[in-house]
């Protein structure tokens, strides 16, 4: 019950964004297909780029001592991050356009991306500020709108086209916004100066630096056979690898939903001293994402073995639906055994040390996919994606223990089994 509260919003928006990825792999053709798939990638790397520069540092400038009486850090996030909306979404909209996208869907999908990305600081807003039904309510507008959407889409005579799909998407996101139009956020909006910019020069150099270059690392880790088989062998090469990614996606809507909520809890527990407290919530989310994910297998080698037709509708041949779904499976059991480590050391402030960590398993994922990108087929780059993430696996745990123990000394309190796991 801990984690159903938080989880209800994401799951719902995932659910729903499921079900339109099922709808356009039935209805578009396959480069259209992967051309929505990887633009889906760059939303959610822009998302990690937002959360690096500004949604991490607000988390840590909220939890420090003394925050509670100065927001000049929050009010210079807000400001640079409210500017950065613009040229991100005109970088989304080139982008696009040089996927063959269309300049209509294009656009629709610029928009989109700067919207995604003003909700997701919002998100982040009300949740380090102990607001959380805001945050739930935007996951859930947004998950009703597109699924009402992706529904209607599927008894719509007309085929659905891919700017039919962004402009659902920019829809919904539209719809996502709305419970933070009510509140205190805008008075905040209204007090932000161009000058609250200043303040920002000194998270950068403290936090924000670090925290990017992690990001960047770790989308090389966790991303780069989506950009490497892209470039290489175009959307239709990269389709077979985003259409298997389908049946984990129930373990990686749990990572993101459950990670997010214990780290901002590890943050205010870590601020006065509860260590046991993040201790067992690191052990509790570690067990629950281990769960949903041997669940989330059971189901889908059945789907394969029994109705695969189901989900890819006969567009690709079974050794590549099984070998793309096995793969993925590898990758994501290492992303849910480490997520809990990283949101504690995330939580801790230890964005440096994250950087490194991600630097060591981000080569490791680079060379093995560019290896397996040239020796086999397309869908075998997802094993360089296994082998980065099981190192960060292990990285992630040796330093979140040693995080432990570090302060475990500092507290005056003894390291136990507890502490480790």
């Amino acid at each position: 019950m801990r984690y159903a509260g938080a989880a209800v919003g994401p799951i719902g928006v995932a659910g729903a964004q499921f079900l339109l990825s099922l709808l356009l792999l039935r209805q578009l053709d396959v480069a259209d297909f992967g051309r929505f798939a990887f633009l889906l990638v760059i939303s959610q790397f822009s998302i990690s780029l937002w959360s690096a520069l500004f949604t991490a540092p607000l988390l840590i400038a909220v939890g420090q001592k003394g925050a509670d009486d100065d927001a000049a850090a929050p009010r210079a996030l807000l400001c640079v991050s409210s500017l950065a909306l613009l040229p991100v979404a005109l970088a989304f909209v080139s982008l696009a356009s040089m996927l063959g996208a269309g300049m209509r869907a294009a656009c629709v999908f610029g928009l989109w991306g700067g919207l995604a990305l003003l909700r997701h600081f919002a998100r982040a807003w009300y949740l380090v500020h102990r607001a959380p039904a805001r945050t739930i309510a935007s996951d859930v507008g947004y998950a009703l709108a597109l699924l009402l959407g992706a529904l209607m889409m599927m008894g719509g005579a007309a085929r659905t086209s891919l700017a039919d799909a962004a402009l659902l998407l920019l829809v919904s996101a539209g719809f996502g916004l709305l419970p933070f139009a009510r509140s205190k956020a805008p008075a905040t909006v209204r007090a932000m100066r161009l000058s609250d910019m200043i303040g920002y020069q000194q998270i950068w150099r403290r936090d924000a630096r670090w925290s990017l270059l992690g990001v960047v690392t770790t989308e090389a880790t966790v991303n780069s056979q989506s950009y490497i088989v892209t470039a290489v062998s175009g959307a239709g090469g990269f389709a077979p690898i985003a259409a298997t990614a389908l049946l984990i996606r129930p373990v990686t809507v749990a990572i993101n939903a459950l990670t997010e909520f214990e780290r901002a809890r590890f943050v205010h527990d870590l601020r006065s001293g509860s260590l046991m407290l993040v201790a067992r919530g690191r052990a509790q989310l570690r067990w629950a994402l281990l769960g949903i994910w041997g669940v989330t297998l059971v189901s889908a080698l059945a789907l394969l073995a029994l109705a695969p037709a189901l989900v890819f509708h006969g567009k690709f041949a079974d050794t590549i639906l099984w070998t793309g779904v096995l793969l993925w499976f590898v990758v994501v059991l290492a992303r849910a055994f480490h997520a809990c480590d990283g949101a504690v050391l995330l939580a801790s402030g230890r964005f440096r040390k994250l950087a490194q960590l991600s630097s060591m398993s981000a080569i490791v994922s680079v060379m093995a996919v560019v290896a397996l990108q040239l020796l086999l087929e397309p869908v075998w780059s997802i094993g360089g994606i296994a082998l980065g993430e099981s190192l960060y696996a292990l990285l992630l745990f040796r330093a979140a223990r040693t995080e432990m123990r570090n302060r475990a000394k500092e507290q005056g309190c003894i390291f136990d089994s507890a502490m480790a796991r």
